[in-house]
This record gives C-alpha cells, structure tokens and sequence, in this order.
C-alpha cells in the first residue's frame, strides 16, 4: 500500500496543493473527479474484501463534487 501512496501522491498531492499553479490544480481535480465518476477509484483491492466502508457513498461524490466545481470556479476567475 505504502507504494501506491506514493506512486498517487506524484500525480496528487494535497501536502504541496499551495504550490501548484491554478492551471495544475485545474487539471488535476479534473482528473481526480474523472476517476471518481467513472469508478476507477477508490481501487476495487481496496474494497473488497475487508474495506467495503472505503466505497464512496453518493453523499461523499456529491460533497467532492461541490468541491470540485467550487475549485474550477476559483481557478476561471483568477484567469
């Protein structure tokens, strides 16, 4: 796991979030959200069989999503 923890944090990394500029960060929750959306993440052996907790409800898409949108829009009025 300690791998995929650092293989995800060099595509993103919330730790260094301030120091991506706003067309990186664009891109990245765009892709995050991708991900999300089409249930690529979480990763499938990361649910089954003892972490069927981590699945995200449609409450937590929802709150990701408003995050995401809130994102992009901070992002397009600064450009």
């Amino acid at each position: 796991m300690a791998r995929d923890v650092t293989k995800g944090r060099q595509h993103l990394n919330f730790s260094k979030w301030d120091e991506a500029d706003d067309e990186e960060r664009l891109l990245d929750i765009e892709n995050m959200w991708e991900q999300v959306e089409s249930g690529e993440m979480p990763k499938w052996f990361y649910l089954y069989p003892m972490h069927l907790s981590a699945r995200l409800s449609d409450a937590d898409k929802a709150t990701l999503k408003a995050w995401v949108d809130a994102e992009k829009a901070k992002a397009k009025a600064k450009s």
